[in-house]
């Protein structure tokens, strides 16, 4: 049954890009408009109604697509990760004061086995834990004030303590191993939630 899940999830992932979803485009100037879009190689598609074609959006124009629909909305915001790199289309998971992304990486393996029906590259059927070990995550943290986005899984607990230093309960909460690397998105509602009010 896990292992359906997982297949599920990733049919998801390849094929949801691959396929115009209700969505909202939202620009730089903090306007948005309702129509249709997906996500290609950190591009933008965008169309207000299924007749017409899409047109291509990027950071210089775009700050995110939200899609929605079927009681779920999911945003991708461009999030720059360093001085010398582009903007990247990231999940936002968690908005407050300090916003969390999630980063989804998906190995080759997964796709040959979209394209071969549940077969990888090298012939083998999907069983045991092969799914699992082909998707990997890396989440990112920004607050409003800063340009750039930090990485917060490697070096974990160094990083979460000089980026959260300003909230002793979680430092402590972290140092008895209630928040680990296994639970951040709880990590940075419970943050959002209680901290900044704890000066």
């Amino acid at each position: 049954m896990k292992n359906l899940a997982i297949l599920l999830f990733l049919f998801t992932i390849n094929y949801g890009f691959c396929q115009m979803q209700t969505a909202t485009i939202v620009f730089n100037d903090s306007t948005s408009i309702l129509g249709m879009g997906e996500i290609k190689n950190n591009k933008i598609y965008f169309k207000i109604e299924q007749k017409d074609n899409p047109t291509e959006w990027s950071y210089d124009m775009a700050s995110a697509l939200i899609f929605s629909g079927y009681g779920f909305s999911e945003k991708y915001e461009y999030v720059k990760i360093s001085k010398n790199s582009s903007p990247e289309l990231i999940e936002v998971v968690n908005e407050g004061n300090v916003t969390l992304y999630k980063q989804i990486k998906v190995t080759n393996s997964i796709f040959d086995l979209a394209r071969n029906g549940y077969l990888l590259s090298n012939g083998e059927r999907i069983g045991g834990n092969n799914l699992e070990s082909d998707v990997q995550y890396k989440y990112f943290v920004k607050r409003k004030t800063e340009e750039f986005a930090t990485i917060i899984h490697f070096n974990f607990k160094e990083k979460i303590f000089d980026y959260f230093s300003d909230c002793p309960i979680l430092k402590k909460k972290i140092n008895q191993k209630i928040y680990t690397k296994k639970n951040i998105e709880e990590m940075i509602e419970y943050y959002n939630n209680y901290c900044n009010d704890e000066q």
